[in-house]
């Protein structure tokens, strides 16, 4: 049976168990030579940064003369944070809760969002007194991305916008120092007191 992909057991004629195995080896392989290749990208765009002083995207690292890395598996099948814009711009068209001409900014979406926050403060402090469950911050923190993300959307927002503002605050954090920024004594990087 052809799936559009070559693979070595369907080239020849073996017994089934054997294409089974041959079909394993030929993925892992596969496998093996992606992994290689984001390791060896993951290297260059960490020495772009270091070069540059921030994040590099490939058009910049292009421009400036400096190793272009290929572009890693999300680049190519696209991001987690893609799949969770459309997946929650789909989730608030199902249940039409972004198009309502009475509340177009949905103060529901704002409770929503508070909960979040509340639930993934929850497992942070149960964590941190507790030896929580990592895994439980996660997804409380996923989830207050995906009520930020509906919040956004419900203000007529785009996933280009959100970028910009992620593309902003690394920008900011990239441009702190250890010569003019410090942790202080709660913990928080500040500006360095004269």
């Amino acid at each position: 049976m052809k799936t559009g992909m070559f693979t070595p057991a369907e080239s020849i004629d073996v017994p089934p168990e054997m294409a089974a195995q041959l079909k394993a080896l030929f993925a892992w392989h596969e496998a093996e030579r992606l992994s290689e290749l984001e390791r060896l990208s993951e290297n260059v765009r960490r020495t772009n940064t270091i070069t540059l002083g921030k994040y590099v995207t490939p058009e910049e690292a292009y421009m400036n003369g400096l190793d272009i890395p290929y572009p890693s598996l999300e680049e190519i099948r696209g991001t987690e944070l893609e799949m969770l814009w459309d997946s929650t711009a789909a989730f608030h068209e199902r249940f039409d809760t972004i198009h309502d001409e009475e509340h177009p900014f949905i103060p529901a979406q704002y409770r929503a969002f508070m909960e979040e926050v509340a639930e993934f403060s929850i497992e942070v402090l149960g964590s941190q007194e507790f030896g929580g469950d990592v895994e439980a911050i996660e997804r409380e923190l996923t989830d207050v991305i995906v009520v930020g993300m509906g919040l956004l959307i419900a203000h007529g927002r785009s996933l280009a916008d959100l970028r910009a503002a992620m593309r902003h605050v690394a920008e900011g954090n990239d441009a702190k120092t250890t010569d003019k920024y410090a942790k202080n004594a709660k913990g928080k990087i500040a500006k360095k007191t004269a």
